[in-house]
């Protein structure tokens, strides 16, 4: 089973969604020599975004790097999906 176009776009989803955040901490930098302030809750939130960005970039790294070997129809065995033709 190729891991194909899919694999390679949620892989760069997941960059952008990581260059974005970065790139947004370094832009207020810049111009006003401060990250932005933000409350406990916010940071919170700051947090689960990063974690998340992070997981699903490296989960994305990991499905192109041995996704190739897995078997298209262990695959659907394991994710609860049948085929009509299997007994």
């Amino acid at each position: 089973m190729g891991c194909g176009l899919n694999g390679w776009l949620i892989l760069a989803a997941w960059g952008a969604q990581i260059a974005s955040g970065g790139l947004f901490g370094l832009t207020s930098l810049y111009y006003y020599g401060e990250t932005p302030d933000l409350s406990s809750v916010a940071m919170a939130a700051l947090a689960v975004k990063v974690a998340a960005a992070i997981s699903g970039f490296l989960l994305a790294a990991f499905y192109l790097g041995r996704g190739r070997e897995w078997n298209h129809v262990s695959v659907l065995r394991t994710s609860g999906v049948r085929p009509r033709w299997a007994p």
